[in-house]
């Protein structure tokens, strides 16, 4: 390992029979550009026929993140483009397109995947680890899909996830952008092994030090049991009360009528006042519509989605507000739920032209 990574931002080698992916652009939490969809799907491409791997790492460089999300600054400018017609919806639309094809084919991947999450994972950092076959957490890992706060919905194939969650968890997270760390994420189902923090660099030093067969093996050797609860019992059972309601409005008395009795009530009341009241109705009709769907189907309704939500203006004023300006006062198209129609839900849903099928990621 004498080579100079410093530059890259993703790494990609191979040790042992392990193909092993770093994401390394700490400064910036390993935010994914396009650039790093590509040298991922790039070198598991090449792997995939690679008799030399059997087995493919993905993981960050030591720091608080493992990956924070996409890149939604760098989608914002060539959004921005195309809402002023200077070029093509399918501009802003291919980071997307090549970023689902990259989780399609993590989900899909003919060998053993691993992700090791120490620290942020949010968003599209989820769809890179999430459909992994073993997802590894610290307890310092922090999930969230927290895409309602800047106009868009849980995507990256996220909802099948999520859908699978115990009780009524999984869409309480959907829905609110709440975080949870990384004990409950395996309660939740959204990882399947606990490790200790301290025990992550012990972890890659066998890595890169013992043969592939053994990885798996010595992970298993250093998890932390967790046991099957989810949330504090006095949470969990008012997140299910609460969000077994059929629709926002109904959410949203529930939380009224419970929010002295719970700081995380209050908090995620205080949520549905600041978010994109759209892109949560549409994040719950998708959730709804995703229960019996697979991590392909759930992939396709998101890029039908995100090519109606890049045609509006919620998505771009809330990472104006969000992330460029940071004035945190976004100015939503519309204001209260109730304006939400049942029709203009469902018309986000409607089929488009641009299929992901047809999406080449090797360019």
């Amino acid at each position: 390992m004498n080579q100079d990574f410093t530059e890259q931002n993703v790494i990609a080698e191979k040790k042992n029979g392990l193909g092993i992916i770093t994401l390394n652009k700490p400064k910036a939490l390993n935010a994914l550009n396009l650039e790093m969809v590509r040298e991922i799907a790039s070198a598991l491409h090449e792997w995939e026929t690679d008799r030399e791997v059997q087995t493919v790492v993905i993981k960050a460089v030591e720091g608080r993140s493992f990956c924070s999300g996409g890149d939604v600054k760098a989608f914002y400018h060539t959004g921005m483009d195309y809402r002023r017609n200077y070029v093509d919806i399918r501009i802003p639309l291919i980071f997307f397109a090549e970023e689902y094809s990259l989780n399609k084919m993590i989900a899909s991947y003919p060998k053993t995947t691993v992700a090791i999450m120490d620290g942020i994972v949010m968003g599209g950092g989820y769809g890179i680890a999430g459909h992994c076959k073993y997802r590894v957490a610290s307890e310092r890992a922090l999930f969230a899909m927290p895409e309602v706060f800047i106009g868009l919905f849980p995507d990256v194939g996220s909802m099948y996830h999520l859908t699978k969650a115990p009780n009524k968890l999984g869409k309480y997270l959907a829905l609110t952008g709440s975080t949870i760390n990384g004990k409950d994420m395996v309660r939740a189902g959204l990882a399947d092994i606990l490790v200790c923090s301290k025990h992550i660099n012990e972890l890659y030093e066998k890595m890169y030090n013992d043969n592939a067969d053994n990885l798996l093996k010595h992970i298993k050797t250093i998890q932390t049991p967790v046991n099957s609860d989810a949330l504090p019992h006095d949470e969990r059972d008012l997140i299910n009360q609460i969000f077994s309601a059929n629709n926002i409005e109904q959410i949203i008395a529930e939380l009224n009528k419970h929010k002295s009795e719970s700081p995380l009530v209050l908090k995620a009341l205080q949520t549905f006042e600041k978010v994109s009241p759209l892109s949560v109705s549409i994040a719950l009709e998708h959730y709804n519509r995703s229960k019996d769907l697979s991590v392909d189907e759930v992939l396709n309704v998101d890029y039908t989605l995100v090519q109606h939500f890049i045609q509006r203006s919620d998505l771009y004023e809330g990472i104006r507000a969000t992330i460029i300006d940071k004035d945190k006062e976004p100015s939503w198209t519309l204001t209260s739920f109730s304006q939400c129609t049942k029709e203009l839900v469902q018309s986000y849903f409607a089929p488009t032209s641009n299929k992901l099928s047809d999406v080449e990621i090797f360019q």
